[in-house]
């Protein structure tokens, strides 16, 4: 217990330092049950949130592979890539068989999932419509790699916010998540609330307050009738498929959200407060 304490407050104090001088607009992110969560939970996205804004702190990278590449993609560096080598490279040393055991136990669980892989998640791939923007590299791999889905993975997309409107909006948001999962459990969600065909019962939620959000947030602004005055050199059928694109894309976001929001006000709330 002590030990946990210790993590939790030596990760918190580095989060905070991180966030506050180097992305002082994302403060509000800190003020969120999924931080406050991952904290209590001992979990290492907050160490991940602050590799992505420290170079020196990359080392941690390889301790959570699968959100470490997610944070990499964001803002790479030689020296958090040799660093996060140099570890995996002792840790190999002193047990080599962790990798095979690493993915065998992966694939022995049915709560590690890929988001984009669950139901309504394929729209989150409209993300590589970005691809060139950090923030859409890090809310693309993250939603691509296998994980639990619980909130606290939702830490690292404090990343994402360009102005403080943004990231009090995305603050939010995730408060809701939280508050949603309060309502239906008494707790926040954990990996081992699943159904019976092994979609986690958070994923509604996850997808309609937390990666939702995010999805809007990178792509913004949306383009629908041409980035700049140099598209008016473009083809005119290519100007007609650009607005085509993107008009589906944010039709189909905005069909999610209201989806998942009649979903949890039709069958996840009526099952804990009126039964």
């Amino acid at each position: 217990m002590g030990a946990r304490i210790l993590f939790a407050a030596t990760t918190c104090g580095l989060c905070v330092s991180a966030i506050l001088r180097w992305r002082p607009h994302s403060w509000p992110l800190l003020c969120t049950g999924p931080f406050v969560y991952a904290l209590q939970r001992g979990q290492w996205s907050p160490l991940l949130l602050t590799a992505g804004l420290v170079p020196a702190a990359g080392v941690v990278l390889i301790a959570k592979p699968t959100i470490g590449a997610a944070v990499f993609a964001y803002r790479p560096s030689k020296l958090a890539a040799i660093t996060s080598a140099g570890l995996a490279v002792i840790a190999l040393a002193m047990h080599p068989e962790w990798p095979v055991r690493w993915i065998e136990a992966a694939r022995g669980t049915q709560h590690v999932l890929s988001p984009m892989l669950l139901p309504g998640g394929w729209v989150l791939a409209s993300v590589l419509l970005r691809w060139r923007r950090p923030e859409a590299r890090l809310l693309g791999l993250l939603a691509l790699m296998p994980q639990t889905t619980s909130m606290y993975e939702l830490v690292p997309l404090a990343l994402l916010p360009r102005t403080t409107r943004q990231s009090v909006f995305l603050a939010c948001t995730f408060n809701l998540l939280y508050a949603v999962s309060w309502t239906l459990y008494g707790r926040p969600f954990t990996p081992a609330d699943l159904h019976s065909n092994s979609i986690p019962a958070s994923w509604i939620p996850m997808l309609t307050l937390g990666y939702l959000p995010a999805l809007w947030l990178v792509l913004r602004p949306f383009p629908l009738w041409g980035r700049s005055q140099e598209s008016i050199a473009r083809p005119r059928w290519s100007r007609r498929a650009h607005v085509a694109i993107w008009t589906l894309v944010l039709a189909l976001i905005v069909f999610w959200a209201l989806a998942g929001v009649w979903f949890i006000w039709r069958y996840l709330l009526p099952r804990f407060l009126w039964h």
